[in-house]
């Protein structure tokens, strides 16, 4: 393990050497720089963000751009040595600057000074000039489309990737500058429910006048509380188009696959339907999977998405909706809100899955407990759920409105045959039938009302307040019918045969009201006083469940057949729980700044919280009642500080702490003992006392804010140890069979550690993303354990540590090629002390490698090999590799019309191996699911934006 680990940080070195020289060298021999400062000719201040562009002379093309720092300063990289170049500054309401230059091989670094430029006497609607590539808008950084030239099929994906300091991943996330999009926008509003792919994957860039990037802030008052969100303004005669998708598929096998996925818009509506039907593992749950999966996507080049050839079994889906929403005013801003929305959706699934599976367990310093099973499952499912919603919002006010219905069916059929056995016997053997219809309704409805008076601090009265209420009705309906036939070849007459029904039904009423006041520090003291510099909040939070269930149970007699009521089983139950939080959030930043060059700030908050849990439940059964009542105080405590350099990065530490109750659950108390779970029964611990957790965590992350070779990194530590620790007490009798209840154990604690980074290379045409993440988790999880053969039991400790890491290089070569290296490796080791010794060890690789090839403008060739490796501390290893293959080629001049050939799993290894550990049981699995098989597939993208048909 160790060996592995050096040999890929060794890579990862070597990589960054690798890229580092070539960057040198591409400055150093075959490119040079030029640099500058820019001044205002009256003030001699220096000019922040004016757009410093370079085109050819010879074709007019532009070749690079960047904006000036926050002292003026400007400078571009990797130009042609001995090539003339026009270099344009201009800056909103000042004359344009030109200048032609060229670079030489004795002075690869030309300085041009400092620049001075002068106002404009003349207004801007009065002349006439191309628009400069970037610019500032106040504080918005806008990009002019038409100052880049693209293929005419290009999309708004396309455009991106040529703007100065977006980075489009090989994930898919957007950053600027080092920071993460977390809103994409078109026309100031979300688009078809907010995937970014939908809009940047779809809307030609012809559509396109300008690219807007800005922070939209949740609290003005602190610069951090924000997010980073771009817009796309379309032109004025495009904000009404249509476009979507439809698409059918048939293969050998008998496979399919078919999809439809129609969009239109206009300034105030977007109306969406969508739909597909398929048997290959593509499963599409939601509306924003179908609208994701059928984009028209552009000219560059991708590596293609693929059907889920891990995924468990043979899967047959149906499914389809509508999105819809209408604003009832012209203007949609963070500001301004006022839209009505709804969405349906419903899917229907069949499942088939075969499994083998083996457990293993310890039962003692020498033993173990061998279970082998076979499992055939079917499973058909029918999914609804419809929504309605209204949202109004103004500069100070913002009120929501939304109910939602949900509808679910679930018919079940399983069929298992089992045994356990040691080293030295066989001690059980079983077949079990379950047969389970499950019909689930429910209602749920959101109100909440927010008054935030950012833009009025200087008043004293109480600013900023909001209250929530949300309540949800569920009931279900189950009807089941459970035989199982147990030999028991341990224990003479140990035998067991079970034929039972269930008829149950639950209603759940949950209701959530969650109010905040504040910050109110102003309003107590005036704006003269100390304590008015501290933010004050007030939080309160009251959850009310309400429970009610019915069981009936029947037993049917082996030899008549005919059911009789078990009294025992069958119950009526009522259960209650309030959960009322509430403190005062207390807390202060202190800034220090010097304008235009950084901003420094620490903020310190204690979250004074006390909470109130009480419980009642009560049944049939005078054993199960009880009535219990917690009275806590859980704290938090935040500490944060932030260095941001403007235009460089932004560091920021975060220190925190916090106290939370876990409660245990009526099952855990009160359970009534199902004996007809042969293999694990539970019992109910009536003296349980609740959990309390104490959580501590650090956090750092860097975000480069240059715009080229962005580079961010991050590592966060979480540890935390638990009070009264809710755990398994399990006694493996003679039969093998685990009898559980939940015990209170004081020894539990863990640490987690998350690093991650993030390095962008831009080299020319050449474009390199390099992805670390890596996770490390480590605990001790106590539990009591027994072993009825041995006479004996103990606290037994497990040391559990889990390991993910992962390694992705993303290359793109302009709109010609793209590749994806990834590689990741998982890693459980679970050791036993106490009442155990010994060791479970499970270890997965996996390798990835995706290409993309635009052979020609309209065809394109995608590959991707996946290579797994799966290895159990018993010495098992299974291998195999899935290659998959497809080739497109489109038709028409608009590209509307795609022919696609694809190749899955050629090599026809695929296996269905699943791993997996918990404490002292090791599981490993084989599963059924898809195997190689080739398609065919057409999709016809219907497309008009603008005045023109797809208007390319």
């Amino acid at each position: 393990m160790k060996y592995k680990f050096r040999l890929s940080a060794f890579s990862i070195l070597l990589l960054f050497i690798n890229t580092v020289v070539l960057s040198q060298s591409k400055d150093s021999v075959a490119t040079g720089t030029i640099r500058g400062s820019v001044k205002d000719s009256v003030l001699n201040y220096y000019l922040q963000a004016a757009t410093v562009a370079v085109y050819r002379v010879d074709n007019k093309a532009l070749v690079a751009y960047t904006l000036t720092n926050s002292i003026g300063e400007f400078r571009i990289a990797g130009l042609e040595l001995k090539q003339p170049f026009l270099v344009k500054i201009s800056f909103i309401g000042y004359e344009t600057f030109t200048r032609i230059i060229s670079i030489s091989h004795e002075q690869q670094i030309l300085d041009i000074g400092v620049i001075i430029v002068s106002k404009t006497d003349k207004l801007l609607d009065e002349v006439t000039v191309t628009a400069p590539p970037v610019r500032m808008n106040g504080d918005t950084l806008e990009f002019s489309a038409s100052a880049f030239h693209l293929d005419k099929n290009a999309v708004a994906e396309d455009l991106l990737k040529k703007l100065p300091g977006i980075i489009i991943w090989g994930d898919g996330t957007i950053t600027v500058n080092g920071r993460p999009i977390n809103k994409l926008l078109v026309d100031g509003k979300p688009f078809f429910g907010g995937d970014t792919k939908v809009a940047t994957q779809n809307i030609p860039t012809t559509a396109i006048s300008k690219v807007q990037v800005y922070q939209e802030y949740i609290d003005p008052l602190n610069p951090y509380d924000s997010i980073t969100a771009i817009n796309l303004k379309l032109k004025k005669d495009y904000r009404a188009a249509y476009f979507g998708s439809v698409s059918a598929g048939a293969g050998t096998d008998k496979k399919y696959e078919t999809a439809i996925n129609n969009s239109v818009f206009t300034p105030r509506d977007q109306i969406a339907i969508v739909g597909q039907a398929n048997n290959v593992n593509k499963l599409g749950n939601d509306i924003n999977t179908l609208l994701r999966s059928g984009t028209f996507k552009g000219t560059g080049a991708h590596v293609a998405y693929q059907p889920d050839f891990n995924m468990r079994g043979i899967n047959k889906q149906v499914s389809g909706g509508y999105l819809f929403t209408h604003d009832l005013i012209p203007a949609y801003n963070q500001f301004q809100q006022n839209r009505i929305a709804s969405n349906s959706f419903v899917n229907k699934t069949q499942n088939n899955t075969i499994k083998q599976s083996q457990t293993i367990s310890f039962i003692g310093k020498d033993s173990s407990l061998l279970q082998n099973s076979s499992d055939s499952t079917q499973l058909d499912v029918v999914q609804f759920n419809t929504s309605v919603g209204y949202n109004k919002k103004n500069d100070t006010d913002s009120f929501t409105l939304k109910a939602l219905y949900r509808h679910k069916s679930l018919d079940t059929k399983n069929s298992i045959s089992s045994e356990s056995f040691t080293s030295q016997q066989l001690l059980n053997t079983s077949s079990q039938i379950d047969d389970n219809n499950t019909l689930e309704h429910g209602l749920s409805f959101i109100g909440a009302y927010d008054h935030h008076g950012f833009k009025n601090t200087s008043i004293r009265k109480l600013l900023n307040w909001s209250v929530l209420y949300s309540c949800s009705f569920d009931k279900t309906n189950t009807d089941r019918l459970y035989k199982v036939d147990f030999t028991d070849l341990a224990v003479a007459g140990g035998n067991l045969y079970y034929n039972r029904k269930y008829a149950n039904k639950t209603s759940i009423l949950r209701q959530e009201v969650d109010l905040r006041l504040g910050d109110f520090a102003t309003w107590l003291f005036g704006e003269s006083r100390i304590l008015s510099r501290f933010n004050i909040l007030f939080e309160n939070n009251l959850k009310w469940n309400i429970e009610n269930q019915t069981n009936i149970v029947s037993d049917g007699d082996k030899t008549s057949g005919e059911f009789i009521r078990n009294s025992y089983l069958s119950n009526t139950s009522h259960y209650k729980a309030l959960n009322e939080k509430a403190g005062l959030k207390i807390g202060r930043v202190f800034t220090n700044m010097l304008a235009n060059r950084y901003q420094k700030d620490m903020s310190v908050y204690l979250d004074a919280r006390v909470q109130l849990y009480n419980e009642r439940f009560s049944s049939a059964h005078s054993f199960q009642y009880f009535n219990n009542s917690y009275f806590s105080f859980i704290p938090s405590f935040n500490l944060g500080y932030s260095n941001y350099q403007y235009g460089e990065y932004l560091n920021r530490y975060n220190l925190n702490f916090d106290v939370t109750r876990s409660y245990p659950s009526p099952e855990q108390r009160v359970a009534l003992v199902d004996s007809s779970q042969v293999y694990q029964i539970r019992l109910g611990n009536a003296l349980l006392s609740p959990q309390t957790n104490y959580v501590s965590s650090i956090r750092f992350g860097h975000d480069g804010y240059r715009t080229k070779n962005s580079f961010n990194y991050g590592l966060a530590i979480t540890g935390g140890v638990t009070k009264n620790y809710l755990t398994d007490s399990i006694v493996i009798d003679q039969s093998g069979r685990y009898i559980f209840h939940t015990v209170n154990y004081n020894d539990y604690r863990y640490i987690k550690i998350n690093a991650q980074l993030n390095k962008a290379f831009l080299l020319g045409n050449h474009q390199f993303q390099l992805s670390i993440a890596a996770f490390l988790e480590r605990s001790r999880r106590p539990s009591y354990l027994g072993y009825q053969n041995a006479n004996n039991a103990a606290i037994n400790i497990s040391t559990i540590t889990i390991q993910s890491d992962s390694l992705s290089l993303y290359y793109t070569y302009k709109d010609i090629f793209a590749l994806n290296i990834a590689q990741s490796v998982s890693y459980y080791h679970s050791r036993q002390h106490g009442f155990l010794s010994g060791n479970f060890k499970n270890k997965e690789l996996l390798t990835k490698i995706g290409a993309g090839l635009n052979m020609f403008k309209k065809a394109s060739l995608n590959s991707n090999v996946n290579y797994n490796y799966f290895g159990l501390s018993d010495g098992l290893v299974n291998k195999y590799i899935i290659w998959n293959a497809s080739v497109s080629y489109r038709f028409l001049k608009s590209n509307d019309i795609e022919l696609k050939l694809s190749a899955l799993d050629i090599l026809n290894q695929n296996k269905g191996i699943v791993n997996f550990g918990n404490s002292f049981f090791l599981t490993h699995q084989n599963v059924n699911l898809q195997h190689q098989y080739f398609m065919a597939t057409i999709t016809y993208y219907p497309r008009k934006f603008g005045s023109k048909r797809t208007d390319h």
